[in-house]
C-alpha cells in the first residue's frame, strides 16, 4: 500500500500537513484493511472475481499498477474486444 491510496482510501489529501500522519497510520495499518482496500479499490472495480482465477490474478496485478480503466482497456486490447474500457 501506498501513502496516496491509503489517503484516497481515508478521504484525505496527501499533502506536506498530511505526510507524516498518513505515513505513522501506514505503518501501523492491519492486515484486514489492507485486504479491504485492495479489494474495494481494485479487485472490485476490474471485476476480476468474474474471470477465470489465472486471469483474475493477472488483471488484477494489472489494476494495481496501471489503474482499472487501463488495465480493462489492455485486458480488452488482447483479447480483441472493443476497447472502451
Amino acid at each position: 500500500i501506498t501513502l496516496a491510496t491509503l489517503a484516497a482510501h481515508r478521504g484525505v489529501t496527501l499533502d506536506a500537513t498530511t505526510f507524516a500522519s498518513l505515513r505513522e497510520q501506514l505503518r501501523q495499518i492491519s492486515q484486514t484493511e489492507v485486504r479491504d482496500i485492495y479489494r474495494r479499490r481494485y479487485w472490485e472495480p476490474c471485476r476480476a472475481g468474474e474471470l477465470h482465477p489465472a486471469l483474475a490474478v493477472i488483471h488484477f496485478d494489472a489494476t494495481v499498477n496501471h489503474g482499472p480503466g487501463a488495465s480493462s482497456r489492455m485486458l480488452q486490447e488482447a483479447v480483441g474486444a472493443k476497447v472502451d474500457g
